[in-house]
């Protein structure tokens, strides 16, 4: 159970890490939550909302970032190839992608709209006018993209409520370059900003805006991405270390307990190695028999312990059982080892007392 636990976490601790690496250029990036989004939709408010928005993109402090599939219910058919598909804008993609590596603007690749296949280009056809400012499919400003780097970070829905981050490996990018000027307050921006998948670079320029806004009032929160992040990923880090720790202890204890098997058997057959090995016989095929009872109850040790972690804990399937292969072989390999040395170390002190 250990085992398989130590190396899904480990997997899960460097996704995080790099995870979280990325999030070192955004390190002051915050969120804001609404008391009462839904009363911002009226005459009143809207315009407030508006020029909000236009005064945070003016200052260069906005990033977005959405895992639409998230968000919106997608079968097979319409996400295609594709693991996620994302609208994101340019001041995400550079901060959090590209970093200050520019040979990695190389890995996002134009396609036209027409080369999405057929289903996704129906849902998008019939989603993208709600979105958009002039209520065309493809404004001015907004690109299609393919990714072909190691892994795009992506906002999952509602990420202002600590859900974690998505690192897509092949996703469909819906990129705009000034979401403010190509989307709708009303149907995007606003919903987006209440979900946490709208991030401000900068809080001190954000609190300066609303603190001369009506708007101030309507929000209850301002929420700092990363130090959430950041702490999760260092309780996960420390939970990781102690299953590592148990994972040692267990391989600790199989090798120990390999060791005494293979001194009491030796104990008991001294003579026997002593008269065999005289006579010819390699150790190999001396202990062979033992041997043979050891990777049987290896086997059915491993087989019960497969399936009493999977029906507790159902890890991966090719996870649990490379755990169990590996296992297997290291109680083998430490017994064969162990038998041979204390085999060979039995018969040489043998020799030395008939000598």
């Amino acid at each position: 159970m250990v085992v398989p636990t130590t190396i899904t976490m480990a997997s899960a601790y460097r996704a995080l890490s790099n995870d979280y690496a990325s999030w070192e250029s955004l390190k002051d990036a915050v969120g804001i939550s609404y008391n009462d989004v839904n009363g911002l939709y009226n005459d009143y408010w809207m315009p407030m909302v508006e020029n909000f928005f236009a005064e945070m993109a003016d200052r260069d402090n906005l990033c977005l970032s959405m895992a639409v599939d998230r968000a919106i219910v997608l079968d097979n058919a319409e996400m295609g190839k594709y693991d996620h598909i994302v609208v994101t804008d340019r001041a995400w993609v550079e901060t959090t992608v590209f970093g200050d590596n520019s040979d990695k603007a190389d890995s996002l690749i134009p396609i036209g709209f027409d080369d999405i296949h057929a289903e996704l280009k129906d849902f998008l056809s019939k989603q993208l006018p709600i979105w958009t400012n002039t209520g065309e499919i493809q404004p001015e400003g907004m690109g299609i993209c393919e990714f072909n780097g190691d892994s795009f970070l992506v906002l999952p829905p509602n990420a202002s409520y600590g859900n974690s981050t998505i690192q897509a490996k092949n996703p469909l990018i819906i990129l705009v370059e000034e979401p403010v000027k190509t989307l709708k307050v009303s149907s995007f921006l606003l919903p987006m900003s209440s979900s946490g998948n709208i991030v401000f670079k900068n809080e001190a320029v954000l609190r300066s805006v609303l603190n001369e806004s009506p708007l101030m009032e309507k929000i209850s929160s301002i929420d700092s991405f990363t130090e959430g992040a950041l702490k999760y990923a260092q309780l996960f880090k420390q939970e990781s270390f102690y299953y590592f720790a148990a994972c040692a202890l267990c391989l600790v204890s199989m090798g120990a307990a390999g060791i005494m098997s293979a001194q009491l058997w030796i104990g008991e057959n001294r003579k026997r190695i002593f008269t065999l090995h005289t006579a010819g016989i390699k150790y190999s095929a001396i202990i062979l028999p033992v041997l043979r009872k050891e990777v049987i109850v290896a086997v059915c040790t491993v087989l019960v312990g497969g399936i009493v972690v999977y029906s507790i804990r159902h890890p991966e399937p090719l996870l649990l059982l490379l755990s169990s292969a590996v296992l297997f072989l290291m109680y083998v390999l430490l017994n064969f080892v162990g038998y041979i040395f204390f085999s060979k170390r039995e018969f040489l002190q043998m020799s030395f007392r008939r000598e």
